[in-house]
């Protein structure tokens, strides 16, 4: 005996019917009152401790689980990568930084801005190096951090100012090319 094929389904129904084990109902043939319902032929098989009437779609939960488990790879890869992302600037994490000696960047942006944009992909790159892997990035918003602005006399975006713990080693206003970025950094390195 042959399945007949239903050819009044139209692809989205038809992966809703595999993923769900039914359109729930989504169909255009049924009614708003269906929509509410839970995917047929699941209802039977709740998991001990749910509520009755609750069932899983094996389908679906393996689904489920092969996303969270890459997303947790994902996020256990990118966890060494995001200490080095730049931090909004607060006076008292910048001074604590500059009491331990550490090697600071002071990344003054604003997102209109299509300087900033251009030197957003090499500071990444280069902080995720080994060698400036420990420089501290402040991220100091040009638009709404004036007082910032004026303490270290910045009047452009796209300004970045270099420390070596309480030492300002250098600045640079509008700098694209990765070597003349990378050498300016290197420079909070030198104690």
């Amino acid at each position: 005996m042959t399945k007949s094929i239903d050819r009044s389904i139209n692809p989205r129904q038809g992966i809703l019917r595999m993923l769900w084990g039914s359109d729930h109902g989504w169909s255009a043939r049924k009614s708003a009152a269906n929509c509410s319902r839970l995917p047929t032929g699941y209802r039977d098989r709740a998991r001990p401790g749910s509520p009755v009437g609750v069932g899983i779609n094996p389908v679906m939960e393996v689904i489920v689980l092969r996303n969270v488990f890459a997303f947790l790879v994902l996020l256990a890869l990118a966890g060494p990568a995001a200490a080095a992302q730049p931090v909004p600037f607060t006076a008292s994490a910048f001074g604590a930084a500059q009491a331990a000696g550490k090697p600071i960047l002071v990344e003054v942006t604003a997102p209109w801005c299509p300087i900033c944009a251009k030197q957003h992909p090499t500071l990444s790159r280069l902080e995720q190096t080994p060698e400036l892997s420990d420089v501290i990035v402040f991220d100091v918003d040009f638009d709404s951090q004036k007082d910032v602005l004026k303490s270290f006399g910045v009047q452009m975006q796209s300004t970045l100012i270099v420390f070596s713990g309480k030492t300002e080693k250098d600045r640079a206003t509008g700098i694209t090319d990765p070597g003349q970025i990378q050498a300016l950094l290197m420079k909070a390195k030198s104690g």
